[in-house]
């Protein structure tokens, strides 16, 4: 089970907000139609929560998959805070421990993936 740092934290936020200003259409369009404008961000908020949800399998195929992206990210993010701002690498400031999905879960987890 992976640990999200500060790094991974700072990576995922990074790819979030670069694809809501990409995404941005305008006050304007955003007035006009509001309902179409939603529409087009929803298949990456449909996507970007399923990471989310991803991460918290524990093992199996998507399990491997989803904690070698947090790894890649976390190394990555730390990189970036060490050699870019000049920040620390390792854990979040506050500690906190996250429970892996329940039986349940890890069901809703295979649909998903099935369905995605």
């Amino acid at each position: 089970m992976q640990i999200v740092t500060m790094g991974g934290v700072t990576v995922g936020l990074l790819l979030l907000v670069y694809t809501l200003i990409t995404w941005w259409p305008g006050a304007k369009a955003l007035r006009k139609d509001p309902v179409a404008a939603v529409a087009s961000l929803l298949p990456f908020l449909v996507a970007w929560a399923y990471g989310v949800l991803a991460i918290l399998t524990v093992g199996g195929l998507i399990g491997w998959v989803a904690d070698t992206t947090l790894w890649i990210s976390n190394w990555l993010g730390d990189v970036a805070l060490v050699w870019g701002v000049g920040g620390q690498a390792g854990r979040q400031g506050a500690t906190v421990s996250y429970l892996p999905l329940t039986q349940p879960g890890s069901g809703v987890v295979l649909i998903l993936t099935a369905v995605l």
